[in-house]
């Protein structure tokens, strides 16, 4: 039986989180699912999105793959003779949604909540609407890291968390068990593992952002971490089973890529533990590293050049605050009052205008700078949007980081506001937006050691 003080409202608030985080992100950015076909999604737009928003034009392709049609675990495609009960048990099948209530298309078909992804029928997933899925998440302590069983898909290659489809009538917690047992105990069963089992906190419920989303069929999953605190798997063999290539404990990391939205189902894994204070940060960009909450003789924090960050955390880890966090965390405003973002790899064809009309939907804008060269007058290739409030900047930059914008993923952080020289003390420097502390050594040594790549104007 899952943990009961975890609750179902750290779930939901979870859920929403992860929602907000990168919207039908996957799913819309794919032009060619699956390869070996000549399927193509519709691009999308953000403002698009929405089944709310009126589009006549919106044509895409329906597409279910043959490989999900007269399976034992695929639904019909035959309409008019099948009776569906949406939203509700049927027979051994669930087709509620956590995210409440979905509506049907003008065919009958069950309309994705989140909405549009370019791509129509059932794609290669078995059911009309939610697809229910369980990822179970085996974490430990190792050396003072965070570390969890991570497998590498057999059918992309990709680095991924343990799991797979609620079998019909299948309990989840039946399920978690199962997928673990087959993906990365190769099938084998071992009864010291139960008690591990029953110690099961969940992090996550809800919709996936997976690059298998159509319009009227989706993945939703249950995240569950199973925390071995006891040693449960020092006499087990682990090996990956037959949906897998390969097996490893791997260490929670800012840089570690994984498939589908199980990035940010190990951004939720970590805030369990306390290993982060902010939002892991993932992909490529500029950023500056600052040490807060420093403890002695509890935590290491390693940096490469590329400014990977992995957190060593102590044996004490519910005690554990963190020490290291990007510039996602939203700094003091200006002297001006203003509360900045600093917007990375935009293109030189952007212009202030152009941001203006992707940030203003977010909130009041005071003002916009994009810097340019002296001599060459083209763009830096980063700036400056400045709200007065910091709410609307937190929810601009969670929204629109990773964004493409003229043909770059933009990456959006806060920007910190340091006083001009004659402002300061006197130890002097220049003013700008970049880190408002003082560095103690260690932070400055991480900084030098990943020279040019500060989040510094």
């Amino acid at each position: 039986m899952l943990a009961v003080n975890v609750g179902f409202i750290r779930s939901v608030m979870n859920s929403i989180s992860v929602a907000n985080s990168k919207m039908h992100h996957k799913c819309r950015n794919i032009e060619k699912p699956y390869l070996r076909s000549d399927v193509y999604r519709v691009k999308v737009p953000d403002d698009k999105i929405k089944w709310e928003v009126v589009w006549l034009e919106y044509a895409p392709q329906d597409f279910t793959s043959l490989t999900a049609i007269d399976k034992p675990w695929a639904d019909p495609n035959d309409f008019k003779n099948q009776k569906f009960k949406w939203n509700d048990v049927d027979g051994l099948i669930s087709r509620r949604s956590y995210m409440g209530k979905y509506n049907l298309d003008k065919t009958g078909r069950p309309l994705n909540p989140v909405g549009r992804t370019g791509l129509r029928g059932r794609g290669v997933l078995g059911r009309w609407g939610p697809n229910h899925a369980a990822d179970p998440i085996v974490s430990r302590i190792h050396h003072g890291q965070l570390q969890f069983v991570g497998i590498a898909r057999r059918d992309s290659g990709e680095w991924a968390i343990p799991g797979g489809m609620v079998d019909a009538g299948e309990d989840i917690q039946e399920t978690l068990k199962r997928e673990f047992t087959e993906e990365a105990l190769d099938g084998k069963k071992y009864p010291e593992l139960d008690m591990l089992w029953c110690k099961g906190v969940e992090l996550y419920r809800g919709y996936v952002d997976d690059p298998r989303n159509t319009d009227n069929a989706w993945i939703e999953t249950v995240v569950v971490n199973f925390h071995d605190n006891d040693g449960y798997l020092n006499n087990v063999t682990l090996k990956a089973g037959d949906d897998a290539i390969k097996l490893r404990w791997i260490t929670v990391s800012v840089g570690e890529k994984l498939y589908s939205s199980h990035e940010d189902f190990i951004k939720l894994l970590a805030q369990h533990h306390n290993c982060t204070d902010t939002e892991l940060h993932y992909g490529s960009g500029n950023y500056y590293l600052y040490i807060g909450s420093f403890v002695a003789s509890v935590a290491v924090v390693s940096v490469w050049s590329s400014l990977d960050v992995i957190v060593k955390c102590p044996e004490g880890l519910n005690k554990y605050q963190a020490l290291s966090t990007m510039s996602r965390r939203p700094g003091p405003p200006s002297i001006d009052g203003l509360y900045s973002l600093k917007i990375d790899n935009i293109s030189y064809q952007t212009a202030p205008q152009d941001l203006r009309r992707l940030f203003e939907k977010y909130g009041e804008i005071g003002d916009i700078h994009i810097p340019r060269d002296r001599y060459t007058k083209q763009s830096k290739g980063f700036g400056f949007v400045r709200f007065y409030s910091r709410r609307d900047a937190e929810y601009a930059m969670d929204r629109m980081d990773g964004r493409w914008v003229d043909g770059r993923e933009i990456r959006v952080a806060m920007a910190r506001y340091e006083r001009p020289i004659d402002e300061r003390s006197r130890n002097g420097g220049s003013g700008g937006y970049r880190s408002s502390r003082r560095r103690p050594w260690f932070a400055a040594a991480a900084v030098a050691a990943a020279a040019n790549h500060r989040n510094t104007v």
